[in-house]
């Protein structure tokens, strides 16, 4: 390696703190020195790249080798390693590895070096067990099961009152067979994204926030949830679907109004306000008829909107509309393939917005004026009303019984 030698400097002092200055051919010098030192690491560096690559890769060999012999392993192995994809299931969609690896959530862009389809506990398990064959102390940070396939629904065997659903099941079949299996009265309150599936959605209240033993990730000691046991309500024969709309101009009294009316509202009536470059949007469902619904708006801080939609519908019917849109009528279109928007990471609050966030959102929303940008405010963690002054110990609690809003950004 290179010395680097100075000349040329000069020591510089001010208020007992020393500098050290460095002339024109100084720095030249040391501009030089620096490549060459950069220079040495990058002839070295491509080696040992060659040799982690190469190493991971067999590792992913070797695990496809063993999943091979596995012949009641039903699903597929996706990896950019060299070698030979297990299986053609064709009960499996086609897919390679660039579409493999993409998420949801677009705004993600990681790419694990091996991803395995699951359709069923045993391929699972077999996954799980034959990871640590070839990582026995390594932890499998780079592989990824992806359980999307695992969409069964069912009813419970010895319980008509609860259900089974895969852990790759979205919410939109989800509702689709509540509805046409039980009835238009019957409802499972889990949202209204429908191409959200329920392993993401239902094991990510962090109920465990704290826990030691996570750290210690080597030997493929981790569990995977492949069913859910969910309990159907009988919700009333019908409810309210509500669709308000205000100019852009209302939208810091909306917004602070929103904030200031919700918690205080009734536990009968959920809600999320959209704020578009163009308009607002609130959208809610009312476990009541629409006369009783105007009568608890009328009593709100909100200013009155330019338009109002209600719609008084079954519950399966009202999770269809907000779910595909006002117009949708067929049941089916809760099964169809939606692409997740990407979106930025949402944002928790534990106070109010007030006038001042909501300036900021309302100038945000003008400089992509006309494009697709939206600014979500929406409550969880429980009943609206049950959110106590000073609660409140962590933002991030998606059990604690607080108003929080949530922000996204779509573009």
């Amino acid at each position: 390696m290179a010395a680097c030698v100075f000349s040329s400097t000069s020591i510089l002092s001010h208020n007992n703190t020393r500098y050290l200055s460095f002339t024109t051919s100084t720095m030249e010098s040391l501009s030089s020195t620096i490549h060459k030192m950069g220079a040495a690491v990058i002839d070295c560096l491509p080696d040992a790249i060659t040799h982690m690559r190469d190493e991971a890769h067999q590792k992913v060999v070797r695990f496809v080798d063993v999943m091979t012999r596995d012949k009641d392993f039903g699903g597929r192995v996706v990896t950019r390693a060299a070698c030979e994809p297990t299986t053609q299931n064709t009960h499996l969609p086609p897919c390679d590895d660039d579409l493999a690896r993409k998420l949801p959530a677009l705004r993600l862009d990681h790419r694990p070096l091996l991803i395995v389809f699951c359709t069923s506990a045993h391929d699972v398990s077999s996954c799980v067990k034959n990871i640590r064959t070839v990582r026995p102390q390594d932890p499998p940070k780079n592989d990824l099961i992806d359980c999307s396939a695992m969409d069964d629904t069912m009813m419970s065997a010895d319980d008509k009152t609860t259900l089974w659903m895969g852990a790759g099941c979205k919410l939109g079949r989800l509702y689709h067979f509540v509805s046409q299996n039980l009835g238009h009265e019957f409802d499972v309150s889990a949202g209204t994204a429908f191409s959200v599936e329920a392993g993401g959605l239902m094991t990510g209240q962090r109920r465990l926030r704290n826990v030691i033993e996570e750290s210690w990730t080597g030997g493929g000691s981790f569990g995977v949830v492949t069913k859910f046991r969910l309990e159907i309500v009988k919700a009333p024969p019908r409810v309210t679907l509500v669709h308000l709309e205000w100019d852009l101009n209302d939208i810091i009294h909306v917004i602070s109004a929103f904030e200031e009316w919700l918690p205080s509202a009734l536990d009968d009536f959920t809600a999320q306000l959209d704020c578009w470059a163009t308009h607002l949007h609130l959208q809610g469902k009312f476990l009541g008829n629409p006369e009783e619904y105007l009568k608890m708006l009328s009593s709100s801080p909100l200013c009155p909107p330019r338009s109002i939609q209600m719609m008084y519908l079954s519950p399966a019917e009202a999770n269809l509309k907000i779910s595909c849109g006002t117009d949708a009528t067929d049941f089916d279109d809760l099964i169809g393939e939606k692409k997740s928007k990407k979106k930025s990471d949402f944002i928790h609050r534990g106070k109010s917005f007030g006038p001042e966030g909501a300036a900021v959102v309302r100038s945000r929303l003008m400089q992509d004026k006309g494009k697709t940008a939206v600014c979500q405010l929406e409550a969880y963690g429980g009943f609206f009303s049950t959110c106590e002054e000073g609660e409140l110990h962590d933002p991030l609690s998606y059990h604690s019984y607080v108003l929080t809003f949530i922000v996204m950004i779509s573009m």
